[in-house]
């Protein structure tokens, strides 16, 4: 009995040194770092504490959108990270006040001040 010879098809494979390397990264937003602590600056606004990179970016994306210097401060407590989302660094606390009653005009109710210890 004669069989047909069969058919064989292999997946190409990429030429040595062409292979793409996928790597996921955190994502950032381009002020999400937290500017330098200047002489004097006392005072922050804090929106929100969130978990994740993602979670801060979006809403540091949201608050940029309202014209708001938002950026996110990283501390870890009990093993876990934390991103605080933050706006501004002022001197005294009627400067901070004001950007806070911006803030939650803007619909963000849990916001409040925050002394700066960085």
């Amino acid at each position: 009995m004669d069989q047909a010879p069969s058919a064989r098809t292999e997946a190409a494979k990429p030429a040595p040194g062409s292979e793409v390397i996928t790597k996921k990264t955190e994502p950032t937003v381009e002020t999400s770092a937290p500017p330098a602590k200047g002489a004097g600056d006392n005072f922050t606004v804090q929106i929100a504490s969130v978990d994740t990179a993602d979670g801060a970016d979006v809403l540091i994306k949201k608050l940029q959108g309202h014209g708001f210097d938002a950026y996110y401060y990283v501390i870890e407590l009990n093993n876990r990270r934390y991103y605080r989302i933050r706006v501004g660094r002022y001197q005294t606390r009627d400067q901070a006040r004001a950007t806070l009653d911006q803030i939650t005009a803007k619909g963000y109710k849990n916001a409040y001040i925050s002394n700066l210890t960085d």
